[in-house]
């Protein structure tokens, strides 16, 4: 996928959204398989396990930790 290929080495995330049941999951999945195939360590998450995880690093006291980690603020979510 020229896409992966252009995306190699950039610190930038992509975020799909759209009505529940139009594949963006599907999409997500695929995409991060062809990346992973040309050797482009990369990872997705839904809108509501991300948000989950941000609100227990919150509770937890590690929200900076895990926002540096996700480039939140930064480049935004890989």
């Amino acid at each position: 996928m020229e896409f992966i290929e252009l995306a190699q080495g950039l610190a930038q995330g992509l975020v799909l959204s759209g009505e529940a049941g139009t594949g963006m999951t599907r999409l997500a999945t695929a995409l991060v398989a062809e990346a992973c195939r040309k050797g482009v360590e990369e990872q997705f998450f839904t809108k509501s396990s991300l948000a989950m995880m941000l609100h227990r690093s919150m509770e937890e006291g590690r929200l900076e930790r895990n926002m540096d980690y996700l480039q939140i603020g930064g480049h935004g979510v890989r």
